[in-house]
């Protein structure tokens, strides 16, 4: 990638993938080309998703995330990669745990203390993905 491409709005966490691509590509006036090329992917790909006739593989969309300067985790939710029901569940078996362990307990204090959305998600991510090995 070439370059990051600013966002100038804040987004609605509801927001599909094509959704957010057409917000983003209004704002910053580029085409679907130019914007493929920043992301390093096709223009028939990055059109796809744009119509919504397909879903971005979670590496593209860490791509679309770096390139528009957004958040990976955000971008991941709008492609349908992560919901909040996942993270509820994942903390919710960490407290479980922390009831056993106190290591767990700390990972539960260290989640509450957390002041953003963002850094939270990305926490339970990698507990999720810790405990599932």
């Amino acid at each position: 990638m070439s370059k990051t491409l600013k966002p100038q709005s804040k987004l609605d966490d509801k927001l599909k993938i094509h959704e957010y691509l057409a917000i983003r590509l209004r704002e910053t006036g580029l085409s679907l080309r130019s914007a493929a090329k920043t992301i390093g992917i096709s223009s028939a790909y990055l059109s796809d998703i744009a119509t919504g006739k397909r879903i971005p593989e979670a590496g593209v969309c860490n791509a679309i995330a770096d390139a528009f300067g957004d958040s990976r985790i955000k971008i991941l939710r709008y492609a349908g990669w992560l919901n909040d029901d996942d993270i509820s569940a994942t903390l919710a078996e960490l407290e479980r745990m922390a009831k056993k362990d106190p290591q767990f307990l700390e990972l539960v204090k260290l989640y509450r203390n957390l002041d953003g959305k963002d850094e939270k998600e990305t926490l339970l991510r990698i507990i999720k993905a810790a405990l599932s090995k």
